[in-house]
């Protein structure tokens, strides 16, 4: 049975650092949106205290209890079957966008999807990453792989899927989109498409690939907007400066947000599981380099942003404290 020393000590573990602190408000803001039923919100924080219980010694800062959340909500644990992701799911099954695009690392396709037997002809060899100054060269590989995918989607291997095998691979597997358009209003620059996307963990040379879909192809696949629980990094929040599409979050733009811009909204997102690629028939473009780093300057860290999502809710730390140990109840 939980004790409420044993809540306070948990809640102090996850406070005790601004990434806890940006998952505890993104947790709150998912009730309070209306996103995340208080319920089940209920049941998966209880399945943690009886893990925090029983363990104690695993419990040593706010990441090691986000990943427990993570294993718990994924369903990978001991404690429940029941998932916690897309915890929104969408009820309307009619796409929101007529082509869905996601943004990945070139070397995803080389050691993750592994296309084998599309690019067994030596013309379409891929490597992990374009050579430097090659790159127009690399997107011809691309346009000639994406021919081969359109005659035959099952030239790809079964098991190659958009998202991760889940726990192999990752904690969470969903695979996060967004629109066609959004992408390609933004151009071909690696630095752009990191920033609009609020992708925080993008270094310096790092060559970003989208891959690019039709909607109709998910068919009744599931798709949500996303919640705390969906595995968003440091700079994902649920509650976007302006209103969002029916349906969709918004990423958090960092060259926004490093330049203080009072809208630091950036494109539309949403989040589904794992799905065959033989399924979606990916068309591969080329984007580009990243060549700068986000997020270790003091005007765009971790701390800055917890509090930006602060102010957002009106709260300080210790009112954070207080709000996330009332959902324990």
């Amino acid at each position: 049975m939980s004790t409420k020393k044993d809540k306070e000590d948990l809640v102090r573990i996850l406070i005790s650092d601004a990434i806890g602190q940006i998952f505890l408000c993104n947790m709150l803001a998912s009730v309070s949106e209306g996103l995340f039923d208080r319920v089940r919100l209920h049941t998966l924080l209880g399945h943690l205290l009886h893990w925090f219980q029983s363990d104690r010694a695993s419990f040593t800062s706010a990441t090691s209890v986000i990943g427990a959340i993570n294993k718990i909500a994924s369903g990978f644990t001991s404690y429940t079957s029941d998932r916690c992701l897309l915890a929104c799911r969408v009820s309307d099954p009619k796409p929101h966008a007529s082509r869905y695009a996601h943004v990945c690392r070139s070397d995803t396709i080389t050691t993750h999807w592994r296309l084998d037997n599309v690019t067994s002809d030596p013309d379409l060899f891929l490597e992990p990453t374009p050579r430097r100054g090659e790159e127009d060269r690399y997107q011809e590989v691309l346009e000639a792989v994406n021919d081969k995918i359109r005659e035959d989607p099952n030239m790809i291997e079964a098991s190659a899927t958009l998202g991760y095998d889940v726990p192999v691979r990752s904690l969470l597997g969903l695979a996060w989109i967004t629109s066609e358009d959004k992408i390609t209003s933004i151009g071909s620059s690696g630095d752009k498409i990191r920033d609009a996307l609020g992708l925080i963990d993008s270094k310096p040379d790092t060559f970003h690939v989208v891959v690019v879909f039709d909607s109709i192809n998910l068919g009744a696949h599931p798709i949500a907007r996303p919640t705390f629980a969906d595995g968003g990094n440091t700079r994902f929040r649920v509650v976007p400066d302006e209103p969002a599409p029916r349906d969709w979050g918004i990423t958090v733009d960092l060259g926004k947000f490093a330049t203080g811009e009072a809208i630091v909204d950036g494109l539309p997102e949403r989040v589904i599981p794992p799905i065959s690629l033989r399924t979606i028939t990916p068309e591969f473009r080329a984007v580009g380099w990243v060549t700068t780093t986000r997020g270790t300057m003091a005007n765009d860290s971790d701390a800055m942003f917890v509090q930006r999502l602060l102010k957002n809710v009106s709260l300080g730390k210790s009112k954070l404290k207080k709000e996330i140990l009332k959902l324990f109840k």
